[in-house]
């Protein structure tokens, strides 16, 4: 049985522990270890101050003591509880003066001093760093020395523990410096091997656009209508992979500068997960791999989320999926809503390599059961469908209360090649892809799983990544909330919306309804005028700047006071702007309130309250549902 006394845990052991394992951690690699060589000066000078038999400096942490530098004794390390360093850290700036150990109940039956070293008389003192004691320096003698020490023995002990602590500084942060120089230079690297991706993925489809242009241009003298069709088809593939590269780019540089904000509504994301299935489902067929549509049991018409946040981490992980799976081979996509239960502790990483395990959480259907809603009305998609408004707002208020937490379950899987497990973590850097000729073979910015990372973040969500030779599996749980009951039928006539607006019809804009726009760039300005062409909207009048739209709202002002305006407008003009454009209007003292609508190519940079933000590239089909929306708004 021990009989000796462990040393007392200082004051703030915890945070004591992890300084002195930073710096045994900066210590370590043999070309750091070089530059504390100037320690061994310092228990040379210790050993001929105190003609000692043996002096040392060392760091301790909760397990060990390491021996930095020795003189008279050879040692590297030892366990704490059996040497007497430690009890010297409870004194920091004073000195420790044990004159016969084996006398002292704390001593005497220690190990180093009843066999070798044969400790018995000790002097020590801590080596502070930041506020912390770190270790000691120790001159010991073998047998009891009867004399106490001198001023000057007291003030070299002072000294030196005041240089070592210095020593031990300097050398952490000579570390961390060259850590941030090691960064730089794997940062700069990657940047340039970023640079060079990039140059290649912008050439290539730009190559394809101008060239197939020019094929389509000689086709068009031949009136050649299946060539003609197919060139333009590869037009705007290669429109469609430029702005998805541009896109990537651009969404990671908002990212990086802090600029993206959530923005959380009541969606139904079921539909929203159903939208972006066919949209993916046309570049999967073109590759040649089916994309699989699995929509869990009772999802919520009305759930809180960021529609946008969730499109992008979907868009993201689909793009990867249907690019590394090879023809013939499937990609699923599923969605699961379901109650987080009191089993669910949230991973302190966002990303997890490994499966998400189901025991943490129930069925959403299961519970609407629990809090009473019948059989067969807990399969539907929402507990207010048959039971009426206020009863259904009773369940989910009990919901609510019986049950904390909500998550939207949200899966891709594909037949790819597989990700190496030591690689995981490492793709969702920015950059990084899988394989240094990941790049090479199927192309891409590197920059999409670092993007669903970051958003990943801001949701409080996590991605489960399980992989192997046939496959990869990317699960991802986001914590959300149901949304109102009486979301519902907003959804409902949302959705009725956009269907409309897929239709070829003209839209039909009332005769009291004038359209004006806005647009500087010359090209962008004549694709306006087609759309809006395309779409059936007649009398539309578009202009070059902000200045030429202000002066044609203020003139069909007082000419026609009781039209109503719906104005679109470019966000950066010269003259005036998009921003300017709104507060002039809303300073004009219009008979009825107009829909503005702002176009850009920096969507969260829009500062001002527009009734609607499309995004550049505009395509077709998001103007037809912008303006039949703003339509439907102004007639209500």
């Amino acid at each position: 049985m021990n009989r000796y006394r462990k040393a007392i845990p200082t004051q703030d052991e915890a945070g004591r522990i992890q300084k002195t394992t930073l710096l045994r951690k900066h210590i370590s690699p043999p070309g750091n270890r070089a530059r504390i060589k100037s320690l061994d000066n310092l228990t040379r000078i210790l050993s001929d101050t105190f003609e000692s038999d043996f002096s040392l400096i060392a760091l301790i942490d909760g397990i060990n003591v390491y021996y930095l530098s020795c003189q008279g004794i050879s040692l590297s390390e030892l366990p704490r509880d059996i040497t007497p360093c430690p009890h010297a850290l409870h004194n920091p700036g004073k000195i420790t003066y044990v004159a016969d150990a084996s006398k002292d109940i704390r001593f005497r039956d220690l190990p180093t001093v009843t066999s070798y070293p044969f400790w018995k008389t000790y002097v020590g003192m801590p080596i502070v760093v930041d506020g912390a004691p770190v270790g000691v320096v120790v001159s010991a003698y073998c047998k009891v020395r009867r004399k106490s020490l001198s001023y000057t023995q007291r003030a070299i002990m002072c000294l030196i523990a005041k240089a070592a602590a210095d020593t031990l500084t300097l050398n952490s942060t000579v570390c961390k410096l060259q850590n941030i120089v090691d960064e730089m230079k794997i940062s700069s690297k990657r940047e340039q091997q970023f640079i060079s991706t990039m140059a290649h993925e912008l050439r290539t489809p730009t190559n394809a656009i101008l060239g197939f242009t020019e094929l389509l241009k000689s086709e068009l003298q031949r009136g050649d209508m299946k060539e003609i069709e197919k060139h333009t088809d590869s037009i705007q593939f290669g429109a469609e992979i430029l702005a998805r590269t541009v896109n990537e780019v651009l969404d990671w540089a908002k990212l990086r500068s802090g600029k993206v904000h959530l923005d959380k509504t009541c969606e139904n994301v079921g539909a929203l997960v159903q939208t972006l299935h066919a949209f993916h489902s046309t570049s999967a067929a073109r590759k040649g791999v089916e994309l699989v549509l699995n929509l869990g049991d009772g999802i919520p018409d009305s759930v809180l989320v960021d529609r946008h946040k969730i499109a992008q981490l979907l868009n993201n992980l689909l793009s990867n999926a249907i690019k590394f799976t090879p023809s013939d081979k499937t990609v699923e996509v599923g969605l699961d809503f379901v109650v987080l239960n009191d089993e669910w502790k949230s991973p302190k990483e966002v990303i997890v390599v490994g499966p998400l395990a189901t025991s943490s959480f129930a069925n959403w259907k299961d519970a609407k059961r629990k809090n009473g809603v019948g059989k067969r009305e807990a399969k539907r998609d929402f507990v207010g469908h048959k039971r009426g408004r206020e009863e259904a707002v009773k369940t989910i208020s009990t919901l609510r209360e019986n049950e904390a937490h909500f998550a939207l379950i949200i899966r891709v899987i594909d037949q790819g090649c597989g990700i190496a497990k030591d690689r995981i973590h490492a793709i969702f850097q920015r950059y990084e892809q899988g394989e240094p000729s990941t790049t090479r073979k199927h192309g891409g910015t590197g920059l999409g799983l670092s993007i669903v990372k970051r958003l990943l973040e801001m949701l409080k969500g996590h991605l489960f990544v399980q992989s192997s030779a046939s496959g990869s599996s990317f699960t991802m749980l986001i914590p959300t909330k149901l949304g109102l009951v009486g979301a519902q039928q907003g959804h409902d006539e949302t959705q009725r919306k956009r269907k409309r607006t897929t239709k070829n019809e003209p839209i039909e804009v009332p005769e009291d309804i004038s359209i004006l726009a806005a647009e500087d760039d010359l090209m962008s300005r004549k694709l306006l005028v087609k759309f809006l062409d395309r779409l059936g909207v007649k009398g539309a009048k578009v202009y070059k700047d902000g200045k030429e739209l202000i002066d044609a709202v203020k003139g069909l002002h007082m000419t026609r006071p009781d039209r109503m305006m719906l104005v679109i407008t470019d966000v950066n003009m010269p003259r005036l702007c998009g921003g300017d454009v709104l507060l002039e209007m809303k300073q004009m003292k219009l008979n009825h309130r107009p829909q503005v609508l702002a176009v850009t190519a920096s969507a969260e940079d829009v500062k001002h309250d527009f009734d609607m933000v499309l995004d550049k590239p505009l395509r077709l089909k998001s103007l037809r549902e912008a303006l039949v929306s703003s339509i439907a708004k102004m007639i209500e």
